[in-house]
């Protein structure tokens, strides 16, 4: 078998505990709820500029893979508008400040997340990155209240970005509600 950077480290030692503290879940569950809210407003807003009703537009982007895919397909319908330059260039920022925070996201919403007591009986929430992509990675790292509360709230700069941009579409055209 191949030696990995650290062969020492056995899955049964994690000591994985599967109670997390309800701080650390409410703050979870902010990112993904608001997350969600997010994806549902780009979702909303393709289907008005698309001119499609609810059904029909949910049967297209429930198919969208992602958000920065959404991101992709709205900035296209704009610019067949032929919206501002500037509205573009709006729309390109917040697609950069959503892949970035996509993966913060991910991270805290698909990793694995486990407690671990100190020595001093300090109760920190972990999570476990592994990935793939180009380079393997074995990640075991605290993550913080804080760091909770930065994502949570960076999801919400990206919800009024997209709610600045909904608003200079609506001047822009006159049919979005």
């Amino acid at each position: 078998m191949p030696k990995s950077d650290d062969d020492s480290l056995q899955p049964s030692e994690l000591g994985l505990s599967g109670t997390l503290h309800p701080k650390h879940l409410e703050a979870i569950g902010h990112i993904a709820t608001n997350w969600a809210t997010l994806e549902f407003s780009v979702d909303q807003l393709i289907w008005v500029l698309a001119q499609l009703n609810l059904k029909i537009g949910g049967c297209i982007t429930s198919n969208i893979p992602n958000l920065a895919r959404k991101i992709d397909s709205l900035i296209s319908i704009c610019k067949l508008y032929k919206a501002e330059a500037t509205t573009i260039k709006k729309l390109n920022a917040f697609k950069n400040r959503c892949h970035s925070l996509s993966e913060k996201r991910n991270r805290v919403i698909h990793n694995v997340s486990f407690t671990a007591v100190t020595d001093d009986k300090e109760v920190l929430f972990h999570t476990i990155t592994v990935t793939a992509r180009g380079e393997p990675v074995f990640d075991i790292r605290p993550l913080t209240l804080d760091e909770l509360k930065k994502i949570y709230m960076d999801i919400l700069r990206a919800r009024n970005q997209l709610d600045e941009i909904h608003g200079l579409l609506n001047k822009q055209f006159s049919s979005l509600p």
